[in-house]
């Protein structure tokens, strides 16, 4: 074990005090030493785990999230979020109508976003982007066109519901 040497401000050392105290006051022995010790080693051990918490593993979960929301909204359809492949452009996930590309982050580019889902073309697939950002907002992002072809299925369910309403 090496031996470190260092100065903390008065409120650190002012709850490094209590929380010994505190301790010792619950029957154990915790020195001023042994509970610094114990605060930096819990510290380290949950900066490592959020370290961890690499982009790709936020991704991942952030697509799961993303197929579970497309499956729940539409249960009569099958979704299916695709494995990465060297050397091919897939979007993330699958379904009838689209193609999904998820991106997730402190601020993901929506232009990028629907670059890559552009960029992996699945013939009838519409490209869609859908985007979240750390605050937990969702959004999409699609190409004028998709827009276009979405309002026209809108507008031919409102004909086909007035006609069964007659």
């Amino acid at each position: 074990m090496k031996r470190l040497n260092f100065r903390v401000d008065a409120n650190v050392q002012e709850s490094l005090k209590a929380l010994s105290k505190e301790l010792t006051d619950a029957g154990q022995d915790a020195t001023l030493s042994e509970v610094a010790r114990l605060v930096m080693r819990e510290g380290l051990k949950s900066l490592k785990s959020r370290a961890e918490d690499t982009s790709a593993a936020k991704g991942a979960r952030f697509e799961r999230w993303v197929l579970k929301e497309l499956s729940e909204s539409l249960p009569d359809y099958e979704f299916e979020r695709l494995q990465p492949q060297q050397g091919k452009r897939n979007p993330d996930i699958v379904g009838p109508f689209c193609a999904y590309e998820c991106k997730t982050g402190k601020r993901p580019s929506t232009r990028g976003a629907l670059e890559q889902a552009v960029a992996s073309d699945r013939g009838e697939l519409e490209p869609v982007a859908v985007i979240r950002d750390d605050n937990g907002h969702a959004f999409v992002v699609v190409q004028w066109k998709t827009f276009l072809k979405f309002l026209k299925g809108f507008g031919l369910l409102a004909r086909l519901a007035a006609r069964a309403g007659e």
